[in-house]
């Protein structure tokens, strides 16, 4: 009786909880933009970037068409045609949400799509990345000397726990 009582309560819980839906948001850019040029190099993006996308093995794409441009990534799990069709069904959405926006950030449940008549993935520069500045010896020495701390007190009953190791400064 009791548990026939629980089933009872699960069945009704469940009519009464709205379905779910899927993840769907949008963030506008504050900026407004009437340039014919740009909507049109944009719609030239959205014609692109869902197949660019879909093919790329790590479902990132980015592509630029004048003022305007554009990055896709899709959910790890989702297929190519999934991909694809995500990507361009958030290009739609975004021009019904925010309509003669500068950009636009869209977040749908198997892809993010982002597009703006500015660069916005130009952080990373080349110049950031100065090999010269790592210092392999020390580092290398560093590895050393920690591994060969952890060597040789892992022989002898040690003050430190038995997950802890590194270099340990005696007084």
């Amino acid at each position: 009786m009791v548990a026939g009582n629980g089933i009872l309560a699960v069945v009704i819980v469940l009519f009464v909880l709205p379905p779910a839906r899927p993840l769907e948001d949008s963030i506008c850019d504050a900026g407004s933009s009437s340039s014919s040029s740009f909507e049109a190099n944009l719609n030239l993006l959205a014609a692109a970037l869902p197949s660019n996308a879909s093919s790329a093995p790590a479902g990132f794409a980015t592509l630029s068409a004048g003022p305007a441009y554009a990055m896709a990534l899709c959910r790890g799990d989702a297929n190519a045609s999934s991909c694809a069709a995500c990507v361009a069904v958030a290009f739609r959405a975004a021009g019904e949400r925010c309509l003669n926006t500068t950009g636009v950030t869209m977040y749908e449940d198997d892809c993010v799509l982002r597009f703006a008549n500015r660069q916005f993935l130009d952080f990373l520069k080349a110049e950031q990345w100065q090999v010269g500045e790592l210092r392999y010896r020390e580092f290398h020495s560093s590895i050393f000397l920690v591994l060969d701390r952890v060597g040789s007190s892992s022989g002898h009953k040690s003050t430190m726990s038995s997950f802890e190791f590194g270099l340990q400064v005696e007084p």
